[in-house]
């Protein structure tokens, strides 16, 4: 009997045009983007329930429409999330087109940060009785949806260089929790430039204070000391923000998007640039690391660069060698925003205890000894023996040429085309500043069996290959 009264009501509510509409949320009807349902809110029945299932970010639009004398109730019409097993506001309710939130024939509901969920839609009579017509819109935000979760460094996306992806932050999802920020992973191989542009579309807005890069040590993330600019003139909104670094050196560094308001797509593009000169041999941060420079020869290093791990290059050091009396002249000259510190590039000797004694300053090319961006060092006459030279940066960072020019001869004395040595420094330096390859090299030869004795051959192997 009860089957048979159900079937007939549906039958006349079919006939009538009518549709089924819930009564609770517990047994509200679904209804899909796109589609029109038609209900009756009478005396009897106050509110009419439907949910909807969103499958990802976008808009939703609702309107209603009454016939007759029926009219909703704006302030008791909304839409509803899902948690702890119950439903809960989501903070805006339909709006009314009498003017106010206790009366109205027509309501419309947008909402425009709705992310993926199960929502529940109440449609709320507030007097007199009638049919009305509920139509639902979803529209999915414009871009593409970054890989989630990236809500902390731990979970960063990775970017390439060259690379643009597609992102959306601000919605909230039926669970009630909202996408505030993405972190993104980038890869740096050597020392150079950071460049990054978001964009972002519709209402969501950037909190450029809190967007930045950062590096990584102590097994964790730590602020570089730079944010991304905002285009907006201040520090709390923009809907783009750039990145600018010109001193990041290689490692991991992690990206921070955060959303500031609102919701949206945003679009964010990577480029990383080398800096144009190749790198010194590192490490070559003290005398006993200094790199061979030989005679006649440009060297090509960089300074300033900051590495993941909170590390800068501040300084490097050469070797080089005078194997008869005369002159000395090395000149430095640096790229992008670089600046030496004449007053700390020197070149020292060495003591018989390995301590190091200062011998002459660079000068600079700017009128002080704090500041330069070309460094000379001239003297008359050196010694032979072995020289150090400390190459000390002020400020910025980039790449430099090194230049030095100083006397060289063979150690051939008595013409027989053999020369002393005493180690394979010595035996390196002798190579190298040959003037006739052909001539050969023997040691001190103090027991007169005319053997070489080199002191390390790794050395000796390592030094060659990274002469220019």
């Amino acid at each position: 009997m009860k089957k048979l009264l159900f079937l007939l009501a549906t039958m006349l509510a079919t006939s009538f045009g009518l549709q089924a509409q819930g009564t609770s949320w517990q047994t509200a009807t679904l209804i899909t983007s796109g589609s029109t349902k038609t209900g009756t809110l009478d005396g009897s029945t106050t509110e009419a329930w439907y949910k909807i299932n969103v499958t990802q970010e976008g808009k939703v639009d609702m309107i209603a429409t009454a016939s007759g004398d029926l009219r909703f109730y704006p302030y008791k019409c909304a839409l509803y999330g899902f948690k702890n097993n119950d439903t809960y506001w989501l903070g805006t309710d339909f709006i009314g087109n009498m003017g106010n939130t206790s009366t109205a024939d027509t309501i419309t509901y947008q909402a425009t940060n709705v992310g993926k969920g199960t929502y529940y839609v109440r449609i709320t009579r507030q007097s007199g009785s009638g049919t009305y017509k509920l139509k639902y819109t979803f529209t999915p935000c414009p871009l593409a949806n970054d890989a989630e979760p990236n809500d902390d460094y731990q979970h960063a996306s990775l970017l390439q260089s060259g690379q643009t992806v597609e992102c959306r932050l601000g919605y909230h999802t039926s669970d009630d929790i909202t996408d505030k920020e993405d972190f993104f992973k980038i890869v740096v191989p050597e020392e150079g430039h950071v460049d990054m542009i978001a964009t972002a579309t519709e209402d969501l807005r950037f909190y450029p204070y809190k967007c930045a890069l950062y590096g990584f040590k102590n097994d964790d993330t730590y602020w570089l000391g730079i944010d991304f600019t905002g285009n907006m003139g201040n520090t709390s909104t923009a809907d783009t923000i750039t990145y600018h670094a010109t001193n990041v050196g290689k490692g991991t560094y992690y990206v921070r998007i955060t959303r500031q308001s609102g919701s949206g797509g945003y679009r964010l593009k990577y480029t990383f640039t080398p800096c144009p000169l190749a790198n010194d041999a590192e490490p070559n941060n003290d005398y006993q690391t200094a790199a061979w420079l030989p005679s006649g020869k440009t060297k090509q290093g960089r300074l300033g660069y900051h590495t993941s791990d909170d590390i800068t290059d501040t300084e490097d050091w050469y070797r080089i060698t005078v194997n008869k009396p005369g002159p000395v002249e090395l000149t430095a000259t640096a790229t992008e925003d670089l600046r030496f510190y004449p007053y700390y590039c020197a070149i020292y000797g060495i003591n018989d205890n390995g301590s190091t004694y200062h011998i002459k300053d660079f000068t600079g090319n700017m009128g002080n000894t704090s500041t330069a961006n070309v460094i000379t060092l001239q003297a008359d006459e050196f010694y032979a023996g072995t020289y150090y030279v400390r190459i000390t940066r002020q400020s910025g960072s980039g790449g430099y040429k090194l230049t030095y020019n100083g006397p060289t001869q063979t150690g051939d004395v008595d013409g027989n085309h053999k020369v002393t040595i005493d180690d394979a420094v010595s035996l390196v330096d002798h190579l190298l500043g040959l003037l006739d390859p052909s001539f050969e090299v023997a040691d001190a030869d103090v027991d007169g069996d005319g053997k070489i004795t080199i002191g390390d051959v790794t050395d000796m192997i390592d030094l060659l290959l990274d002469e220019e």
